[in-house]
C-alpha cells in the first residue's frame, strides 16, 4: 500500500496514549481520520483501513475484574462484524507481548482477539496485521502507566511496586512508525502477527535507572508471582 495515498482511516481507542499520537500522525499525513472509543457508534461512511487500539488496557486489574477481558473480546468482534457488513477489508490490531504467558484474563483477551481476526480474515477475505507491543512510553503518557508511576514515586522517595519482569520498552515515535509500515504488510485473506520485543530491559532495571537519575531513596518491591494481586 502506498504511503502517500490518502485514505479514510478509523482509529479505535483514539483518545488513549498511543491512539492519540497515531490519530494526529495520520491527520498530518493528510488522511481523513475517524475516531472511535468504547461506547461510540461506528461510522456510516466507507473506511479503507482500521487501526484497532480500543481496549481495557490494565492487565493486572483484569485479574480482579475479568469482565474487562470479555469487554476487549466483545469490542474486537464488534469492529470485525462492522468491517464485514461495511466491506472494510484491512485491519491493524494492537496486541500484546504478554500473550505467551496467559497469566491474566487480559492476555487471554488479546489472543482471543487475534484468533477472531484470523477467522474473519479467512472467512471474509479481510487482511489483518496484529502487532504485539510491550511497554510504550513517551510524551503525554498516562499517569497510571509504568514509567510515569515510577518517576512519580521516585520523586517522593516512595516504594516502587513491580509485578512481573517483562521488559522491552519502545518510544512512541518508533511505535507510530511501526504502525505506518504495517500498512504495507497487509495481505487479503491472511492475518500476520509481529512481535516487537528485544528483551533488553526488565522493569526492575528501568526502575533502578530512574531511581539513580532522580537521586531517589525509593525501594523496589518485586513480586514476579502476582501474589499481591490475586485474592
Amino acid at each position: 500500500m502506498a504511503r502517500n495515498r490518502k485514505m479514510n482511516i478509523l482509529v479505535t481507542g483514539h483518545k488513549g496514549f498511543v491512539g492519540k499520537h497515531l490519530f494526529e500522525h495520520l491527520e498530518k499525513d493528510g488522511h481523513n481520520v475517524i475516531g472511535y472509543d468504547l461506547g461510540d457508534t461506528l461510522p456510516q461512511v466507507p473506511v479503507d483501513l482500521v487501526y484497532h487500539l480500543a481496549a481495557y488496557p490494565k492487565a493486572l486489574e483484569s485479574i480482579e475484574h475479568p469482565e474487562m477481558a470479555l469487554g476487549n473480546i466483545n469490542i474486537t468482534f464488534k469492529v470485525l462484524d462492522w468491517m464485514r457488513t461495511s466491506n472494510c477489508k484491512k485491519i491493524i490490531y494492537a496486541s500484546s507481548t504478554k500473550i505467551p504467558g496467559l497469566d491474566t484474563p487480559y492476555s487471554a483477551s488479546k489472543i482471543a482477539s487475534e484468533n477472531l481476526i484470523e477467522a474473519f480474515c479467512k472467512s471474509y477475505g479481510i487482511g489483518g496485521v496484529c502487532i504485539r507491543f510491550n511497554h510504550i512510553y513517551g510524551p503525554n503518557d498516562r499517569e497510571d502507566r509504568f514509567i510515569p508511576t515510577v518517576v512519580r514515586n521516585a520523586k517522593k522517595n516512595a516504594d516502587i511496586e513491580i509485578y512481573g519482569e517483562e521488559g522491552s520498552f519502545l518510544y512512541i515515535d518508533d511505535c507510530i512508525n511501526i504502525y505506518m509500515n504495517a500498512q504495507n504488510n497487509i495481505v487479503m485473506g491472511k492475518n500476520k502477527i509481529y512481535v516487537i520485543s528485544d528483551g533488553k530491559e526488565s522493569l526492575t532495571s528501568v526502575a533502578k535507572k530512574i531511581i539513580q537519575l532522580t537521586g531517589s531513596k525509593s525501594r523496589i518491591n518485586l513480586d514476579t508471582g502476582l501474589k499481591k494481586i490475586v485474592k
